[in-house]
C-alpha cells in the first residue's frame, strides 16, 4: 500500500509578505553603444597572413620579366619581345647602379605599362622604396596612379605578398585604412591611400607610390609616417614629358628639361640620390625624349617597329613596292578587303623579304591580320610616312623648309628614248665623269652637252671589277697601287665606248690626290683631267696654285712638281646638276636620261636636298641635308656640269663671261686724249 506524502503547510499572505523571493544572477545585456565598438574592434583587426608559395614568390623575384607576367596577367598576356626584355634589364640595372634609362619606343608597344609596372618589382625587392610618376598632364598622372591602386588589390599580388596588399584588401578608403590595426602588436597599419593628392602609401613604412603633373609644383613632396619617419622619392617615371604640339620649339624643350633637371631630380632627401626612369615617343628632332635620351648619363633604349624594311620597299618603283601598293588599293576598299588577305598570302614572299619587326606578336587580332609584318606596313600607309617614321620608328623625318624639291620620280619622267651611248642631235661637247669610292666601286656617268646648255646622260655605271674592293686596312702604297690598276681598267671601257667622251674627268679629293694627278699624266686614251669640288666654304679663287681666269666658278691649279687640275665650287654645281632635272626637257639648263632603269641613279640624286641660300658679306652659303645611303651619283654629275663650264656653258645656264677688258688706244688717240 502506497504512502502518502505529508500535506505541506501553506504560507499565510502575510508570511509571505515578509519573506522576500530569491533571485538569480543573470548576464546584463550589452548596451547598443558596446556591441559597436566590439565590432569596429574586430573590424579594425588584421591577423597577419603569410605568403602563399614563398618559393613562387622567390623564384619569380629572379626572373623580373616572368614577374610581370605572373602579377599582371591582364596587362601582359603577350608574349615579351627581345626589346621588352631590354627594357626590364635596363630598369633593373639602373636600380642596381644607380644611372637613369630612357626608352624610346612605338605607340602601343607597351613601354609605359612595363615601367609603371615596375615600380612595385622595384619596392618589393628592395631595390626603391618612394616611386614618382610625372605626367605631362593631371590626367596622365592620374591614370597611372589608378592602374597601381587596382595593382594592389589584385589576387595574386595579395597572395603572395599580404604584407604590402593585406590592409587594400579590407579597403581602399583613407578612413577604414587609417583605422586597421594588427592583431599581434595592436599597432596601426600605416597603409593609407590619399586619392586628392594621388599618393598610397604602404603598410608599416614599407614605402610609397605618387603620381602628379609635370606642369604642377612638386617641390618638396615627402611622406610622413605613423612611427614619424618621413619618406622622399628615390625613383621617378617620365610619362612622354612633353606637349607634342610644342615638341620642335627648342626654348619649349629646353624650359621643360630645365624643370625635370631643377624639381624632379631634386625630390630626393639629404641621405639618398633618385634615378629617373622616361618613357618616351620621339615626336621631333632633339625634342624632350631625345634630347634626355643623348644625355651621356642616362641609359638611352630606342626601338623601332620595323627593324629592316621590305627589300625595294623604300624605292617606290621597285617591284616589292608596287605590290604593297596593289594590295593598298584592296586593302583600303571594303569590297575587296577579304581579297587583300589572299593577295597578302599569295605574294607575301617577296612583299617581306628581308622584314623584320622588333614584336612579332603585335598584329590586329580584331581585324585577323596574319602577322605583325602585315600590320605594321598597314599601319605606315595608314598614318603616313611622316607620322610613322616618329610615332613608331622613333626617328623623326627632318621637315626642313627646301629651296626646291627634287624627288627620284621627277628625274625619272626625264628619260627619253634614246639607248645607252646615244646622243642627242646637236651635241657639241661630251665629257665622263668618275667618283672615286675604291671601298665598293668607281661611280660614272657619260653626259653630252648641246650649245644651248642641255645635258642628257647617256650612260652610267658603277665598275667594281677586280682588284676593287680596296680595303682601308691596306697600306697606303698598296691602295694606290690596286686603284691605278683599276682606273686603267676603267679608262680602257671609257676609251673604247662608241661615242668616248672628249674629256674625262676624276675626282681627286682626299687621300688618292697624287695618284688621280699621276693616272691623269700617263693616260693616253682620252683626254684626263683630275677634279677637286670645294663648298662654299672652302672654294677659294685666290689660291697661290691658281693660273689663268675663272671661268663660270672653275679654275685650273698647278703644282710644278705634281701637276695640273681642276677645282670647281661644288655647291653651284650641285645646285646646278639638280636644277637641270627640274626644268623640263628640251628647255635652256635641262637634262635627260637614256632609256634604261634609272633607280639608283634617281635615290642618290635626291639623297641631298638644299636646305637654305642666304648671300652674306658677298658670298653666297649653302646648306644641305644629307639623307642615309650614297649619293655618287649627285657628285659625278655635279663634276660633268662644271666641266662643261670649265668649257664655255656656265652655271645656271648662263653663257661664260670673260670680263669686259681695257680698250687698248693708238698713239694718235692717246695724244687727241690728253
Amino acid at each position: 500500500m502506497a504512502t502518502r506524502k505529508p500535506k505541506r503547510k501553506k504560507q499565510s499572505r502575510k508570511a509571505k509578505q515578509s519573506c522576500p523571493p530569491q533571485v538569480l544572477p543573470t548576464k546584463q545585456p550589452k548596451s547598443t553603444a558596446q556591441r559597436k565598438a566590439e565590432h569596429d574592434q574586430r573590424r579594425r583587426t588584421l591577423k597577419r597572413l603569410e605568403c602563399a608559395d614563398p618559393k613562387r614568390r622567390a623564384t619569380l623575384e629572379a626572373a623580373p620579366a616572368e614577374w610581370l607576367r605572373y602579377y599582371w596577367p591582364g596587362l601582359f598576356n603577350l608574349p615579351f619581345a627581345q626589346s621588352h626584355h631590354d627594357i626590364i634589364r635596363a630598369v633593373v640595372n639602373s636600380s642596381d647602379n644607380a644611372m637613369n634609362v630612357v626608352v624610346a619606343a612605338p605607340r602601343g608597344e607597351g613601354k609605359t605599362s612595363i615601367l609603371r609596372a615596375m615600380c612595385p618589382y622595384l619596392i618589393v625587392t628592395g631595390r626603391c622604396r618612394f616611386p614618382v610618376l610625372g605626367g605631362w598632364t593631371g590626367k596622365a598622372a592620374k591614370i597611372g596612379w589608378r592602374q597601381w591602386k587596382i595593382f594592389m588589390t589584385s589576387p595574386r599580388f595579395a597572395e603572395d605578398y599580404p604584407e604590402y596588399a593585406q590592409p587594400f584588401m579590407e579597403s581602399t578608403n583613407s578612413t577604414r585604412l587609417g583605422s586597421l590595426v594588427w592583431e599581434d602588436t595592436g599597432k596601426e597599419t600605416g597603409a593609407d591611400i590619399l586619392a586628392m593628392d594621388l599618393v598610397i602609401v604602404l603598410p608599416d613604412g614599407r614605402g610609397a607610390l605618387a603620381a602628379g603633373s609635370l606642369n604642377g609644383d612638386i617641390k618638396g613632396l615627402n611622406i610622413p609616417l605613423k612611427n614619424g619617419e618621413a619618406i622622399r622619392p628615390d625613383m621617378i617615371l617620365l610619362d612622354d614629358p612633353q606637349d607634342v604640339d610644342r615638341a620642335a620649339d627648342p626654348v619649349f624643350v629646353a624650359e621643360v628639361v630645365d624643370k625635370i633637371n631643377t624639381q624632379w631630380m631634386c625630390l630626393s632627401g639629404p641621405d639618398s640620390g633618385i634615378r629617373m626612369m622616361a618613357a618616351v615617343t620621339i615626336k621631333e628632332p632633339d625634342d624632350v625624349g631625345e634630347t634626355l635620351g643623348k644625355d651621356p648619363s642616362n641609359i638611352f633604349i630606342r626601338i623601332s617597329r620595323v627593324i629592316d624594311w621590305p627589300e625595294g620597299f623604300t624605292d617606290k618603283n621597285s617591284k616589292c613596292r608596287d605590290l604593297w601598293d596593289q594590295w593598298h588599293a584592296l586593302f583600303t576598299d571594303p569590297r575587296t578587303l577579304a581579297e587583300s588577305f589572299e593577295f597578302y598570302a599569295k605574294n607575301k614572299a617577296t612583299m617581306t623579304k628581308g622584314m623584320k619587326v622588333a614584336w612579332e606578336h603585335r598584329r590586329d587580332r580584331k581585324r585577323r591580320d596574319p602577322d605583325a609584318l602585315f600590320s605594321a606596313i598597314a599601319d605606315f600607309y595608314k598614318v603616313g610616312e611622316t607620322a610613322f617614321w616618329s610615332e613608331y620608328q622613333n626617328r623623326p623625318m627632318k621637315n626642313e623648309t627646301k629651296v626646291y624639291s627634287l624627288t627620284p620620280m621627277l628625274i625619272a619622267s626625264r628619260m627619253v628614248s634614246h639607248k645607252a651611248y646615244e646622243m642627242p642631235e646637236g651635241t657639241a661637247l661630251r665629257v665622263c665623269t668618275t667618283d672615286l669610292n675604291p671601298s665598293y666601286g668607281l661611280t660614272s656617268a657619260l653626259t653630252g652637252f648641246d650649245p644651248k646648255r642641255r645635258g642628257h646622260v647617256a650612260w652610267t655605271n658603277v665598275f667594281t671589277d677586280d682588284p676593287l674592293p680596296i680595303k682601308n686596312t691596306m697600306s697606303v702604297d698598296m691602295r694606290c697601287a690596286l686603284l691605278s690598276q683599276a682606273l686603267f681598267k676603267l679608262g680602257g671601257i671609257i676609251s673604247g665606248m662608241k661615242t668616248p667622251p672628249e674629256h674625262w674627268a676624276i675626282d681627286a679629293s682626299g687621300e688618292y690626290f697624287d695618284i688621280v694627278l699621276d693616272f691623269a699624266k700617263t693616260f693616253k686614251g682620252v683626254h684626263t683631267v683630275a677634279i677637286c669640288g670645294r663648298d662654299g666654304k672652302q672654294y677659294n679663287p685666290n689660291v697661290k696654285s691658281r693660273i689663268g681666269i675663272v671661268r663660270n666658278g672653275v679654275y685650273e691649279c698647278m703644282d710644278r712638281g705634281k701637276g695640273k687640275w681642276l677645282c670647281f665650287d661644288a655647291d653651284v654645281y650641285k645646285e646646278t646638276a639638280q636644277r637641270a632635272f627640274l626644268s623640263d626637257p628640251g628647255s635652256i639648263g635641262a637634262c635627260t636620261l637614256y632609256n634604261a632603269n634609272h633607280r639608283e641613279f634617281c635615290a642618290q640624286m635626291c639623297r641631298k636636298s638644299l636646305a637654305a641660300k642666304v648671300e652674306i658679306a658677298g658670298r653666297m652659303h649653302y646648306e644641305w641635308v644629307t639623307a642615309p645611303g650614297k649619293h655618287d651619283y649627285l657628285d659625278v654629275m655635279a663634276m660633268g656640269f662644271a666641266l662643261a663650264g670649265w668649257n664655255g656653258l656656265g652655271a645656271f645656264g648662263e653663257s661664260s663671261k670673260q670680263g669686259r677688258t681695257r680698250k687698248k688706244y693708238t698713239s694718235t688717240e692717246m695724244k687727241a686724249r690728253f
